[in-house]
């Protein structure tokens, strides 16, 4: 075999090989725990996750991702990218008061990073 053939299949299989390769963007993963005046678990309430602040002082639905909190009261994101975050999560009390809660965090490489949101 020529010496161009040797070239265009050592370029044909390398094209082939990191072409198909996936390479992840770093990542990290949030735990946000959900507690009322008391320090009882908030159950079954959203929290959303904004990309800045501004989205989520107006509660827009511009959110990046959002979960159910559950029975303990914790919401779990995984695989977010690295950046800092904005959370919100409103709820109603038992006498009918609403309650908004909301605060930033930067997520950490390769790390769980836990957010207790109460008021």
């Amino acid at each position: 075999m020529s010496t161009i053939k040797y070239i265009f299949l050592i370029i044909s299989l390398s094209s082939i090989i990191f072409g198909c390769a996936k390479f992840d963007s770093p990542s990290g993963n949030l735990n946000v725990s959900v507690k009322d005046d008391f320090g009882n678990a908030v159950k079954g309430q959203d929290v959303y996750v904004y990309t800045n602040e501004a989205d989520m002082q107006s509660e827009a639905k511009k959110h990046y991702a959002w979960k159910i909190t559950d029975t303990s009261g914790l919401a779990t994101f995984k695989n977010l990218e690295i950046q800092t975050y904005w959370l919100y999560c409103k709820y109603e009390k038992t006498d009918g008061e609403i309650v908004k809660l909301s605060d930033s965090v930067t997520i950490i490489l390769d790390k769980y990073v836990d957010l207790e949101l109460k008021p």
